[in-house]
């Protein structure tokens, strides 16, 4: 029964976990406690929030089935590393078209801009490793927004440290489940925490300066 329990829970931590819903999380955090984004209007925040979520989740999944009825897929949760590459590759493809429509939109700010850039420059990479080596693209989103989190206490005077405490605690959640399930090696865990980590925390500075 406990086996049966700790198996649905490290589950329900994956899909709520997912690495596609790490820009809409990070998106959130910006929103709830950035100040300086505080001037835009709601109307506004609900556009760039469907944006970022038709984007970066809608979009990629609709592509699912698809992917299943090719055969280029197995499950949709790509357990072979040589299932995941396409399906990153049209990610990827979604994610800068993302970025470019946001870049596009007169006084959008430059911090979620450049966030969904340090998103999409994440994908790239794991799309690159992911040709020679299954690392966790779980592990990554959750380093993308611990690497969000870090960059707005140091450069932006985010002094909330306790949510760096929940998303660190979120992020050993997710590393956790995926060990538990079996989906992943320590060390397909670590590089996937410091590919999204430093993704993050080197591309959105690199952009305002």
């Amino acid at each position: 029964m406990n086996s049966r329990f700790f198996h649905f829970l490290a589950k329900a931590i994956s899909y709520l976990g997912h690495p596609m819903l790490m820009p809409v999380y990070g998106l959130t955090v910006l929103f709830l406690f950035l100040p300086s984004l505080q001037y835009l209007s709601f109307q506004g925040l609900k556009v760039i929030f469907l944006i970022v979520a038709c984007g970066t989740v809608l979009f990629p999944l609709l592509f699912v089935p698809f992917y299943i009825l090719q055969g280029s897929i197995k499950s949709v949760e790509m357990n072979d590393r040589k299932e995941r590459i396409f399906p990153l590759l049209i990610t990827f493809i979604f994610y800068f078209s993302t970025w470019y429509f946001l870049y596009r939109i007169p006084n959008m700010p430059l911090i979620i801009t450049g966030f969904i850039m340090a998103s999409t420059v994440s994908v790239f990479f794991a799309l690159l490793i992911t040709t020679f080596w299954k690392i966790s693209l779980h592990a990554m989103g959750a380093g993308g927004l611990i690497g969000l989190i870090m960059y707005l206490l140091l450069f932006l005077s985010f002094g909330d440290y306790k949510v760096m405490v929940l998303v660190l605690l979120i992020a050993g959640l997710i590393g956790s489940a995926r060990l538990y399930l079996k989906k992943h090696e320590p060390a397909e865990l670590y590089a996937g925490y410091m590919l999204g980590f430093l993704s993050v925390f080197i591309t959105i500075p690199a952009i305002y300066f």
